[in-house]
């Protein structure tokens, strides 16, 4: 599979105190892996108190198997932080490292073969 990079950005032009203005945004950097996929939800979309699950679900439909997975998922300390030995991975309890000063969680995954799927959750709570 070729090493395929998408370079994005955005402009806006207009006028700002009677000055014609253009604004650029960084570029956004995407690799191109054909059936590779990676999609990250909440069980709700407002928190108030409790816990939030996250999940997230690596499907590997591309021609090989996805070997080595490591996820990594920066939570932000000022907000919430990882409800401990919640991680899980395709429903078993998972081996993690959390950092809770920067707010890195990172997982180890094992292999994805090709056509399957690895499903990954955690809880998160307010600080």
């Amino acid at each position: 599979m070729a090493d395929v990079k998408l370079s994005n950005i955005a402009n806006v032009t207009g006028t700002y105190d009677s000055i014609p203005t253009t604004l650029t945004s960084e570029a956004v950097i995407t690799d191109m892996i054909a059936g590779l996929t990676i999609v990250k939800v909440a069980d709700k979309q407002n928190l108030a108190s409790g816990n939030l699950l996250y999940t997230i679900t690596i499907t590997n439909s591309a021609e090989n198997a996805f070997e080595n997975p490591e996820i990594t998922d920066i939570l932000d300390p000022a907000l919430i932080k990882l409800v401990e030995n919640s991680v899980e991975v395709d429903g078993k309890a998972a081996q993690y490292t959390y950092d809770d000063t920067t707010g890195e969680l990172k997982i180890t995954l094992d292999t994805i073969e090709k056509d399957a799927s690895s499903i990954i959750t955690f809880q998160v709570q307010k600080v």
